[in-house]
């Protein structure tokens, strides 16, 4: 599936390991919060369409990415209101 404004790819580098880049995700996130809704398949090259056949993932990645999305909607939240020193 292409890429588009409901649909996007990302590495599983994207929320593992030290290239790692959750501000990526949850800047897509938000994008679709904001839009439309739509779906993040993490785990998949931008240039393939399924992910590798060899590439595991634990069970608990996925509660771990949910678990920080909502810490960042939480973080987001609570600086709003912050004034600026």
């Amino acid at each position: 599936m292409k890429e588009n404004s409901l649909y996007d790819k990302k590495s599983l580098r994207t929320v593992v390991g030290k290239t790692a880049d959750f501000a990526e995700l949850a800047k897509d996130c938000v994008a679709f919060s904001n839009a439309q809704g739509g779906v993040i398949d993490i785990g998949i090259e931008n240039d393939d369409t399924l992910p590798p056949a060899n590439q595991r993932v634990s069970e608990e990645l996925p509660i771990a990415v949910v678990n920080l999305h909502l810490e960042t909607k939480l973080n987001m939240r609570r600086c709003r209101g912050c004034r600026r020193r």
